[in-house]
This record gives structure tokens, sequence and C-alpha cells, in this order.
């Protein structure tokens, strides 16, 4: 239970979308110029609550592990790695 508390909480406090759970982008490739940081995405989610175990770029994305520090429930999240909007987030079970 508070795996699927702490996924809700990301999704509201991100303001994430049904759409963006569904629309399976396929990202393309960009160059390291253009990418953002990781650490903006971890000051991002720092300033909203939640502690970030790793932040990888993979597949395009920019996927991170992230902990809810009121419930403690693991989240895994991927970002655009140009913008650092969400694209998808899931409870990592």
């Amino acid at each position: 239970m508070r795996v699927v508390s702490a996924f809700a909480m990301v999704a509201l406090a991100l303001g994430m979308s049904g759409s963006a759970l569904a629309d399976g982008r396929n990202m393309t490739r960009v160059p390291r110029t253009q990418a953002i940081s990781p650490d903006v995405i971890k000051a991002e989610m720092n300033q909203l609550g939640y502690d970030v175990l790793s932040v990888v770029t993979d597949d395009g994305y920019l996927k991170a592990a992230i902990v809810d520090r009121n419930s403690g429930g693991i989240v895994k999240a991927d970002f655009d790695p140009v913008t650092g909007e969400l694209l998808r987030a899931r409870p990592a079970f």
C-alpha cells in the first residue's frame, strides 16, 4: 500500500496526466549538449519531497529511482532528456 501511495503522490506532485503515461513516445537520441543534467532532476525531486536513489540515461530517457520521504515508497520514473518532463512513473516492486 505504501508503494501505491508513493506512486500517487509522485503523479500528483508532478502534474502527470493520463496521456503522459500512455503516449508511448519513441525518444530519439539527443547529443549530450542538448540533454539536461541528472542534477536538475535530483534538485526538482528534492524540492518536491523525494530522495533520488539513482538517475541513469538509458534507451533515450533519463531513468530515476525515487523515494517518497513520507511513505518510503520507491517509484521508477522516466524523464525526457531534453526538457526534464516526466513521461512515465510506476511503483518499483
